[in-house]
């Protein structure tokens, strides 16, 4: 394995500041944080005017902002559906998911209990794989250049060992980082925080000795950078002039490019991770970059989904202005007399002022005036139009609304298709044979799979520097691995898969690998249901026969036979080791209160031995149930 060279706190100092100072940035970083603000706007459907307004560049301001405020962005709906898709990685079985040593031993056994009982409150008191299934996946999608540092806490040190806890860094807040051959070798953090100056002194202040008055005290914007190196880390918080400083304090004074001074409380500690507790969550590489930075799950329908927000704006426009209901009606002209005895004429009074009841249009107002647009009626009867031609309505245009709304729905489809290769978000296009089915699903596994071994690296990183913390790391081996196969087919797809295996003859192995599956559908919340299913199945005698070849079989065996009579007591047999486990202890693995399917082998077949050996005289007694023709 390649070591990152090792920097000592000299080292680490003089970057931090360096990159305080000079305001320092790592070369990518304006594309990270814009592509974090593209995801976030296309995730949240939110902030999207920019994306808005460079489609219709002849537009006027008000225009624009008119249909600004008539737009709801589609995006969110559609992100999400894209987003719950991956909810099928955290749901997966058949994970290999182990941590041992080289030694099998005690104090290996030990160790392992220890790692386990930190990861199990590693984040809200919660389990490390629940915190990964819902910050991994939010982060893929908003952020992918952000990073999760696993920090330390320890309250009594002298009575227990630290507890690590996760640490998000976003794409924004990593401000500067170096890698060796691709490997991490230094990460600046930069948190923003309030700090307090005093301003100018102001003499409209209480009175005091002191000429000019009191000094006002004014919050402003500062910073903590933190620099994490392979075993050790620096902070340098910044203060203000009234902020209360610690006794035993290390203050730093610094002086910026711009020749301003900004003071620092600075300290060390030395983390001994053995490498940067760090780990970006990325895992698909941004050509932009040179494959130096990561872009998101989104990013292949980025295009699709500009033109998304373009479509549902000019949907909403013609939607509100030609898909309700208007009309034209004729009505008199505005006759309102004031207070004062002013009449309105063509909207305004002798005064020049503007009437209150038409609101200049010199029109009497229909009540729902937002929905009519009104004429003024005919005074003389030469122009007289008739009662049934005075009032007009439009016909809404239909057309133009729906190519809008189909337009929406094919671009929903196309990001579908341009993230997974096929359009996940209607089951009935996905194959219409079992070859193209095949096919399509690959093309999902494929994505889920990119998605799992990126899961997988950053849970590795998490364990092992829990492990560190807690001096249990040499000879340490962690493995975690998602299956090829996430199991997305429904329970009519696995029946009719069933049902054309057994029809082509397949072997029973085939067979019965379709009905596990089925049966992990049926019980997806409940695991020790599948596990103990499995486990009685392993002992099924003549499982892999026909029907017509077991027959034949049981009728040659004598009846005094074990599998003979575990076939024919078979229900008889569970029954019974069943009611033998209910109201027991939890005791050793050979004692009744551990389930059947956690027993070991030998165990197991004990049980139904002592069940078979039971039976066994009243069968031999027994007439048999078996003609001479071997029919039962």
């Amino acid at each position: 394995m390649i070591v990152v060279p090792d920097l000592g706190i000299q080292e680490l100092d003089l970057v931090l500041r360096d990159t305080i100072i000079h305001d320092k940035r790592h070369r990518h970083y304006k594309r990270t944080v814009e592509l974090a603000s593209l995801y976030k706007k296309f995730m949240t459907g939110e902030s999207q005017d920019e994306l808005l307004v460079i489609y219709k560049p002849r537009e006027s301001e008000d225009q624009k902002q008119r249909r600004m405020s008539l737009t709801n962005s589609a995006t969110k709906h559609i992100c999400h559906k894209v987003y719950n898709q991956f909810c099928e990685v955290d749901r997966v079985d058949n994970i290999v998911d182990n941590i041992f040593y080289d030694g099998d031993s005690k104090k290996a056994d030990n160790a392992i209990r220890e790692i386990h009982e930190r990861l199990q409150v590693f984040h809200k008191n919660e389990p490390i794989k629940k915190y990964l299934d819902e910050a991994f996946k939010h982060l893929t999608f908003y952020d992918p250049n952000a990073w999760i540092v696993v920090e330390l806490h320890n309250q009594n040190p002298e009575k227990e060992k630290p507890y690590t806890y996760p640490v998000e860094v976003y794409s924004e807040q990593a401000i500067n980082y170096q890698t060796v051959n691709g490997l991490l070798q230094w990460l600046v953090v930069r948190h923003e925080k309030t700090i307090f100056n005093r301003a100018e002194p102001d003499a409209r202040l209480q009175p005091t000795p002191e000429p000019g008055g009191q000094s006002k005290k004014v919050p402003e914007r500062g910073y903590r950078y933190t620099i994490y190196g392979s075993n050790d880390a620096i902070v340098m918080d910044e203060i203000g002039s009234l902020d209360l400083i610690p006794d035993d304090a290390i203050i730093v004074d610094l002086k910026m490019k711009d020749g301003k001074i900004r003071r620092f409380i600075w300290k060390t500690f030395n983390h001994k991770s053995e490498k940067v507790p760090a780990v970006c969550v990325g895992y698909l590489p941004d050509a932009d970059t040179n494959r130096d930075t990561y872009v998101g799950i989104l990013d292949k329908a980025s295009m699709l989904l500009k033109d998304i927000i373009r479509s549902k704006s000019e949907y909403d426009l013609a939607n509100a202005l030609h898909g309700y209901s208007k009309m034209y009606a004729l009505t008199d002209a505005c006759d309102y007399k004031d207070d004062a005895g002013n009449y309105c004429k063509n909207g305004k009074y002798s005064t020049g002022e503007t009437c209150k009841k038409c609101n200049g249009t010199g029109l009497k107002l229909h009540s729902s005036v937002q929905d009519v647009v009104l004429v003024k009626r005919s005074e003389t009867k030469e122009e007289h139009i008739p009662l049934s031609e005075q009032i007009y309505y439009v016909p809404i245009d239909q057309t133009l609304i729906d190519r809008h709304k189909e337009d929406v729905e094919k671009y929903e489809k196309d990001v579908a298709r341009a993230i997974f290769n096929v359009n996940v978000f209607d089951r009935t296009e996905i194959a219409v044979t079992a070859t193209e089915k095949k096919l399509d699903l690959r093309n999902i596994y494929n994505v889920f799979s990119a998605y799992g071994a990126q899961w997988s690296t950053i849970y590795k990183h998490c364990v092992y520097i829990t492990a560190v913390h807690l001096e249990m790391q040499k000879g340490l081996i962690i493995e975690h691995k998602f299956p090829s196969d996430f199991k997305m087919d429904s329970i009519d797809e696995l029946i009719k898969q069933r049902k054309e295996a057994k029809d082509a003859g397949a072997p029973y192995e085939v067979i019965r690998y379709i009905d596990l599956q089925i049966l992990a559908k049926q019980n997806i919340d409940n695991s020790e249901t599948v596990q103990m299913v499995e486990s009685v199945e392993y002992w099924k005698p003549f499982k892999s026969k026909s029907d017509q070849e077991r027959t034949y079989t049981i009728s040659q065996l004598p009846p005094d036979d074990d599998n003979k009579i575990l076939w024919l007591y078979w229900d008889q047999i569970w029954r019974q080791i069943e009611l033998d486990e209910v109201g027991k202890k939890v005791g050793k693995e050979d004692s009744p209160g551990v389930p059947f399917y956690k027993k070991p082998k030998d165990v197991q077949w004990k049980l139904i031995k002592e069940q078979i050996d039971v039976l066994k005289p009243k069968v031999v007694s027994a007439p048999n149930p078996f003609d001479s023709n071997g029919k039962a």
